[in-house]
């Protein structure tokens, strides 16, 4: 009965090493059946069934970890060619100024309530193609804590264009 149960074990992933122990306890208990002659028709068919399971478990565990190698190794050849254009295109972008970035003053109508505060942000291409910005502005305070952040979405901008668009106008910052 353990060679059989083994046998099924050795054939599912992962789960080897139950047809390991199954298998070698088959052996082992069929091994002892056949030195004391005590049902010979079972002793050897555990025996048998104890070596195929060993046998099919060990096959079939370097059989998967071949193919996880072989996946693992795939996806860093896809990992690394990613990086590779990632790095090849970010450098591009930081050789080549495309936007610029010019901040108002900062105005405060009232004191008392969180209206009426913004801090104007002017978005614009300077590059020779339309693109779309996102620029993240945080205001932090004089020891260089963040007290919020806000952010500028310019879409489409044709080349030359600005877009200019208030921040912090819901904020908290005084």
């Amino acid at each position: 009965m353990l060679g059989i149960i083994g046998v099924v074990f050795a054939f599912i992933p992962l789960c080897y090493w139950i047809a390991y122990i199954l298998g070698i306890l088959a052996l082992v208990f069929g091994i002892i059946g056949l030195v004391k002659k005590a049902e010979g028709h079972k002793a050897l068919a555990a025996t048998i069934l104890g070596a195929v399971a060993l046998v099919v478990g060990i096959v079939m565990n370097v059989i998967a970890v071949k193919t996880a190698e072989k996946i693992i190794d795939s996806w860093g050849d896809e990992v690394t060619n990613t990086v590779n254009t990632f790095l090849e295109n970010y450098d591009d972008d930081v050789s080549d100024t495309k936007v610029k970035v010019a901040l108002g003053e900062y105005q405060d109508a009232r004191d008392d309530t969180w209206s009426d505060k913004a801090l104007p942000v002017t978005v614009t291409n300077i590059s020779d193609e339309t693109l779309s910005f996102s620029v993240s502005v945080e205001a932090l305070d004089a020891n260089g804590d963040r007290l919020d952040e806000d952010t500028v979405y310019a879409s489409n901008l044709a080349p030359g264009q600005s877009y200019t668009e208030e921040t912090f106008d819901w904020s908290s910052v005084d």
